[in-house]
């Protein structure tokens, strides 16, 4: 699905139906039978409808026992007592929005009939049952996302960056969201960029410390959803993983390191994607389960499987280490047959060259390059799964990690039409995939690439989704070998 139109929904404009005019020689004929001609106020044309916003910086209470609250933020448009409002938390995943009513305004130290375009206290009928919050966005009918939007963001930065400082009170960690902080956290690092060229050793620490806050609170958050949504590849049908390449001062070439981009329920539908290429790119929902696992699972699997290095949540800017999310295995004093085989580091570039498609542009083709140079690296030192079914007992591996075969055993090899050889062979690089396409009653011969080209080819993780994996022949192998000779 794509991002990029969510903010361009036009408002369509009131139409007015316009009478034809009337010959001279007829007014007279006319005058006999149509009605006096209506009073100048009367046939004023009907006005549009009235849109307004108010992002709300500060809430207070009436009164212990009143259900009214008073709400005060930057108005947009014009707001006047007696408007019929609603009540929109944007960063929230389950709070539907609020229709409610506005019995008085102030402006500075006056009670005011109405207000535009500026800061202002507004009374709000019964509105303790919804308990708006700072960034919650008080407004009128038709209003369009993008204002939405905006007004939400202006209230988060207001009062959390303007006046807070970026530091968060209790009270403000207990009813923020998830969205919510990682916005506020956005627009920290937006105020320290803009603002760094003035700062001394102190504040930068001091601002250090601040967005490391907001980091761990967004992730304490993250893991106690209900659920989120991944962005996906259509073309390899796994996580994308968004990655930036940069040259340096000194024309070298730097990548970004791939991240998997998450965007919350409250978001999926009015967040505005950065990336201009989303048609092939859609979400998909990371359910987090009764036990709160869900999402920590996902992570722990693109990173250890896929080769992610960590999560974007709603934009490229508010990122987390893989480091700072999940706990590593540490597989130290451990035999290699022992070792679960993973090789996240060749996924990683087998999938980015699949995201990337044909190389038909300049940049494409730079990036096919650069992509496989990489992939070539990870392929000579990886060892992979290879599906064999064996007939009779089954051979058990040694001490030493070394199976032997009885003489007279047979077995299977999954094997599918090759293109420069007759057959290639199905190598997995791990046992997630291995397990999507083979059965309880196929066992795993660990194999690296080399010595299984001579009369087969390879086929890489064909589960299905040719873009997820790589067609191996021996003449490629060769090449691949011979151009990373140095790095052996």
């Amino acid at each position: 699905m794509g991002f990029k139109d969510l903010f361009s929904r036009k408002k369509e404009e009131p139409k007015v139906e316009e009478k034809p005019v009337q010959p001279e020689e007829k007014k007279e004929e006319q005058a006999a039978v149509e009605p006096a001609p209506k009073k100048v106020e009367e046939q004023k044309e009907t006005e549009e409808p009235r849109v307004f916003t108010v992002g709300i910086e500060y809430v207070y209470s009436v009164s212990k026992d009143s259900p009214d609250m008073v709400v005060a933020g930057q108005v947009n448009g014009t707001v006047k007592v007696g408007d019929e409002v609603i009540l929109t938390k944007l960063g929230s995943d389950d709070d539907e929005p609020f229709r409610t009513a506005v019995y008085g305004i102030q402006v500075g130290e006056d009670r005011v009939m109405e207000a535009t375009n500026k800061k202002a206290v507004l009374w709000v009928e019964n509105a303790t049952q919804f308990f708006p919050y700072v960034g919650t966005v008080l407004h009128s009918e038709g209003v369009t996302e993008k204002q939405l939007y905006s007004a939400y963001i202006n209230a988060l930065g207001e009062r959390f960056i303007g006046v807070e400082g970026g530091v968060l009170t209790d009270m403000d960690r207990a009813h923020l969201t998830v969205s919510d902080v990682a916005e506020i956290w956005r627009l920290l690092l937006w105020y320290c960029n803009a603002n760094a060229e003035n700062d001394t050793d102190e504040t930068r620490e001091e601002n250090f410390n601040k967005i490391r806050t907001l980091v761990m609170m967004v992730r304490d958050k993250l893991f106690l959803l209900d659920g989120i949504y991944a962005v996906y590849s259509k073309k390899t049908g796994e996580p994308y993983l968004f990655a930036k390449t940069t040259t340096t001062d000194s024309d070298n070439y730097v990548t970004s390191p791939p991240m998997v981009h998450f965007v919350t329920k409250a978001f999926k539908e009015n967040l505005k994607e950065q990336n201009e290429d989303t048609e092939d790119l859609e979400l998909r929902y990371i359910d987090n389960g009764e036990d709160k696992e869900g999402i920590r699972n996902f992570i722990r699997e693109v990173v250890l499987l896929d080769g992610a290095q960590g999560v974007r949540i709603l934009s490229e800017y508010t990122a987390i280490a893989a480091e700072g999310l999940i706990e590593f295995p540490n597989y130290e004093g451990m035999r290699d047959v022992d070792i679960p085989v993973e090789n996240p580091g060749l996924v990683r570039w087998m999938l980015l060259l699949g995201q990337l498609g044909k190389p038909d542009t300049p940049e494409k083709e730079f990036l096919h390059e650069m992509y496989f140079h990489f992939f070539g690296q990870e392929l000579v030192k990886s060892t992979f799964i290879v599906p064999m079914r064996t007939h009779g007992e089954i051979p058990q591996a040694n001490e030493n990690g070394v199976t032997s075969f009885k003489e007279g055993m047979t077995f299977d090899l999954a094997m599918v039409e090759g293109r420069d050889k007759e057959q290639a062979l199905m190598f997995f690089t791990d046992w997630l995939r291995f397990r999507q396409k083979f059965g309880e009653e196929w066992q795993g011969l660990m194999q690296p690439l080399d010595g299984n080209l001579g009369l087969h080819d390879v086929i890489i993780n064909g589960t299905g989704n040719p873009e997820a994996g790589a067609y191996i022949t021996e003449s490629i192998f060769n090449k691949i070998k011979e151009a990373h000779k140095k790095d052996a």
